[in-house]
């Protein structure tokens, strides 16, 4: 497993009052290949991407987000590099699984940041594989168990 905390800082320099929108999108490919995840927002500050063992979990320490998306690639990529206002659409609904599929996600801040100030967005990123046991140990287990068994059957006869 890894863990990875991040902090983002948003300065404002100027005297004014600065009002701001800030995204951040998200687009794993688990196992390396983009097919085969799901995404599901836990609560309102966490999202879980999942693919057979390994999950990643993204969890927004402060503040909560002012909205977040999950959709399947590129329909939330298309919709913040298009020019336009964009306000996330807050599905699906918190607990609700989306794919299997190339998942991304993503949450947006809209927040004022008073003049010569800072805004800070604290977040927490963990992945994580579920352990199996390796094929050669379980083998060897086995062996160990019929051989214990074939012993113990022998001294029975005699």
């Amino acid at each position: 497993s890894s863990d990875m905390a991040e902090q983002i800082s948003i300065n404002n320099l100027s005297g004014d009052p600065l009002d701001i929108s800030f995204f951040q999108y998200a687009n794993f490919d688990l196992g390396g290949v983009p097919a085969g995840d799901t995404v599901v927002f836990t609560n309102p500050n966490t999202v879980r991407q999942s693919k057979g063992l390994l999950h990643l979990t993204e969890t927004v320490l402060t503040p909560v987000s002012s909205h977040r998306e999950a959709d399947l690639f590129p329909t939330t990529l298309t919709k913040l590099s298009d020019g336009l206002p964009t306000t996330l659409s807050d599905t699906p609904l918190i607990g609700q699984s989306l794919g299997p599929g190339d998942v991304t996600w993503a949450f947006q801040w809209d927040v004022t940041v008073s003049p010569n100030s800072t805004f800070q967005i604290s977040k927490d990123k963990k992945l994580n594989v579920i352990p199996i046991p390796e094929p050669a140990g379980a083998c060897l287990l086995l062996t160990g168990l019929l051989f214990s068994a074939a012993l113990r059957t022998r001294r029975k006869c005699k």
